[in-house]
């Protein structure tokens, strides 16, 4: 793999009336695995500690593997034990979509994965 790719992160902001209750959108795309692992955790952790609930978007993908679905859902899990919702929505190619599958990780392709939390 070449050592120039990158992942890019971006972040966007809910706008107009109640924006502080609706969700920040965080949008993943370009190389999604472990050479880039370390970063992705990075920004998902501090988005974590800054937002109240996030819509998820991974798109653009150049490319994906199983470290990243395994970030991707302990951001997720770890959203769940703090009360924050999360809503994932994929666009992957068929390629990467196959290797999803094959690792046991299917539920991660539907095209929502809402996570809709419970107070008690």
């Amino acid at each position: 793999m070449a050592k120039n790719q990158k992942f890019t992160f971006k972040i966007q902001q809910p706008k107009g009336k109640g924006k502080e209750q609706g969700p920040v959108q965080l949008i993943l795309q370009g190389d999604l695995s472990i050479e880039t692992a370390a970063d992705v955790k990075k920004q998902l952790q501090e988005n974590l500690k800054k937002h109240k609930s996030f819509s998820i978007k991974v798109s653009s993908v150049d490319t994906l593997d199983l470290t990243f679905i395994q970030l991707l859902q302990r951001f997720v899990w770890d959203a769940q034990l703090q009360n924050k919702p999360v809503d994932v929505s994929f666009s992957l190619p068929n390629d990467i979509k196959l290797l999803i599958e094959n690792a046991g990780f299917e539920t991660f392709l539907k095209q929502e994965i809402n996570i809709n939390l419970i107070k008690t």
